[in-house]
């Protein structure tokens, strides 16, 4: 353990004064007792004088409530300052902010008297694609969009044949697909279904 600069010179400044003394009184004193006993008094002392530094010099410490109180401030200052950065990113990536639809439709959410259901967003969807005016782009609704998506997978629910009903109400098997549960269940074109 390294002991600071101003310890070592105190120490020294000590030892160079308890020797001063230490021979002082070997001159003046005859008796050996009194000669022992003075250097080990004046060492306590020194040791005393140290120990008095070494407790100045100490630097502050912090209970473990005040360091958990200091971090729970910084992770909120933290996470005020990050939701300002995300708020701030949102508005500079939001093209419709200051659009004249998301106007209207706030308008129309404020104050319309009855209840908006889930066709007035399709229709408002449906709209928006129509605008684009490119005969490819189609907007579908729920169960349409999961059935196209289906088939663009080539995933297909059902028994694995194609009907047709007839003018007599009557439904045929017009085609049976290879290794469907309707060909395993021997199901075969032409047949009806009653």
């Amino acid at each position: 353990m390294g002991r600071s600069k101003e310890e070592k010179e105190a120490r020294i400044a000590l030892r160079k004064e308890r020797r001063k003394k230490i021979q002082e009184d070997r001159i003046s004193r005859n008796n050996k007792k009194e000669v022992i006993e003075e250097p080990l008094k004046e060492e306590k002392k020194v040791k005393e004088e140290v120990k008095h530094i070494k407790v100045a010099k100490k630097e502050r410490t912090f209970s473990g409530m005040e360091t958990f109180l200091m971090m729970l401030a910084m992770l909120s200052i933290g996470l005020v300052i990050g939701m300002k950065f995300a708020e701030m990113k949102m508005e500079k990536e939001n093209p419709y902010k200051d659009s004249i639809a998301l106007e209207i439709y706030k308008d129309i959410k404020n104050n319309f008297y009855g209840i908006l259901t889930d066709k007035f967003e399709y229709t408002q969807i449906s709209g928006m694609v129509l605008g684009l005016n490119d005969s490819h782009a189609k907007y579908l609704e729920g169960n349409y969009a999961l059935e196209y998506k289906q088939q663009l997978n080539n995933e297909f629910v059902g028994i694995g044949t194609e009907v047709q009903m007839l003018e007599t109400k009557e439904v045929v098997i017009m085609n049976v697909y290879k290794d469907s549960p309707a060909e395993k269940a021997g199901i075969v074109p032409g047949d009806v279904l009653v």
